[in-house]
This record gives C-alpha cells, sequence and structure tokens, in this order.
C-alpha cells in the first residue's frame, strides 16, 4: 500500500470539521496532527480522538497501525460514503474500546456515551454494519 494510501481525499477533512462544528454533541473540533482530530462533546460525554482514512476497506492490520500512532486515539473513520470495514476489524477495535466507523456511522455515534457500542439498526432492530 502506498504511504498516503489512506489520507482522505482533499475536502473530506473539511467536511469532517464543517460536519462535527454544527453536530449537537460537538463543542469543538481540533486538528491533532495532519489525520488526526480531537473533539470536545458536551458533558458528560468524553472527548474523542478520531483518525480519518479514506481506506475503501478498514482491516485489522490498519486498525492495529492507527491505534499504534498515538495512544489517544479512540476511533477511526473511513470518509467515503462506499468504504467500509471487515468485521474481524470492528469486533478487535470494539473490543479496545476504539471506534471504527463509516462517516455516517459516526455521526450518529456521537450521541453515545460509549460510542464505540454504536451502530445502525434495521427496521426489526439488527445491528447494520458497513462490512466489506
Amino acid at each position: 500500500m502506498p504511504e498516503d494510501a489512506d489520507f482522505p481525499k482533499r475536502g473530506q477533512d473539511e467536511l469532517f470539521r464543517s460536519a462535527t462544528k454544527t453536530h449537537s454533541k460537538v463543542l469543538q473540533c481540533g486538528t491533532e496532527d495532519g489525520q488526526i482530530f480531537r473533539l470536545e462533546r458536551v458533558a458528560p460525554l468524553a472527548p474523542i480522538t478520531c483518525y480519518l482514512t479514506n481506506l475503501y476497506v478498514v482491516g485489522l492490520a490498519d486498525v492495529i497501525r492507527v491505534s499504534a500512532l498515538d495512544d489517544s486515539i479512540n476511533c477511526i473513520v473511513t470518509m467515503s460514503a462506499w468504504n467500509g470495514y471487515t468485521s474481524q476489524a470492528k469486533e478487535w477495535a470494539r473490543r479496545r474500546e476504539i471506534g471504527l466507523f463509516t462517516f455516517g456511522e459516526f455521526m450518529g455515534a456521537l450521541h453515545w456515551t460509549r460510542f464505540w457500542m454504536y451502530a445502525k439498526k434495521d427496521e426489526d432492530g439488527n445491528p447494520i454494519f458497513a462490512y466489506r
């Protein structure tokens, strides 16, 4: 994989900033380092340190690599609507209280105290994941 294969495309980081800036549970969104963003949320919700990517499929190796970059990263968001993640990556992340989401899922997860557990649900109440 090329070094910059997981960088968000131009404008995706701005979309992330503008969407989180207007989210009812976010007080502030700041860039820590390129792809790493820190979101301060309304009390009693804890801050989230988020890594943005544009990988088509976020796999287990990607989650391990990203979580090793910075101990404070507790969320990974893949930005394009057609992107997703493997079930193995999702489960590994959940067990470590790391959220792994598509952008749309992330926007819903911001409401939750235990945001890493968030999942969209179908009409029968079953979780829907963006597995690839």
